[in-house]
């Protein structure tokens, strides 16, 4: 899964054979399959992997469920600080992406919706503690966020205005999500 995940991250999928992957892994290419049924199981469970990172890192990362406004109010802020100190977990999630976006359907990952609930609660437990807009869904307000978001982000985050784009992403979940 190493090998698979540092030449995902690196070349992409199109690079990823089940050659080089043995080959990075230092084993025969026969023994990927002793261990997984086909390249795509290999590929999902390095995708997996990722994500489990990356939300074990968002909950590390985020204000104590105590503290339910801080913690609503760090979830961009905590999110970015995520992906820049995971970029090779980072970088997978752009591989999936294409990966999905191959196939016939483009499923949901799994681990983007355990990321998607840890906002959704958070959106929750704000509004419980009378922090958050209490006409909000959690679970659309939540979902609406994290699609929102990750176009924004994958759309503008190259650009010359990173701090204007931040700025306004956190303004804009400010407006939408406090009273």
């Amino acid at each position: 899964m190493n090998a698979a995940a540092d030449l995902l991250a690196g070349s992409g999928l199109g690079e990823a054979t089940t050659q080089k992957v043995a080959r990075g892994a230092g084993v025969a290419e026969g023994t990927i399959y002793r261990h997984f049924a086909s390249k795509e199981a290999l590929l999902e469970a390095v995708f997996a992997r990722a994500w489990v990172r990356l939300n074990e890192a968002m909950e590390a990362g985020l204000p104590s469920r105590a503290e339910p406004e801080a913690r609503l109010r760090a979830y961009l802020g905590t999110t970015l600080a995520v992906m820049g100190s995971h970029p090779q977990e980072t970088a997978l999630l752009r591989v999936e992406f294409s990966y999905l976006m191959a196939g016939e359907a483009c499923p949901v990952p799994p681990g983007s919706l355990q990321f998607v609930r840890i906002l959704e609660e958070s959106i929750r437990l704000a509004q419980e503690a009378g922090k958050a807009r209490p006409g909000l869904d959690p679970a659309v307000a939540a979902t609406f966020i994290y699609n929102g978001v990750s176009k924004t982000w994958a759309t503008l985050r190259a650009g010359p205005d990173l701090p204007r784009v931040v700025a306004g992403l956190q303004g804009f979940l400010d407006a939408a999500l406090f009273p």
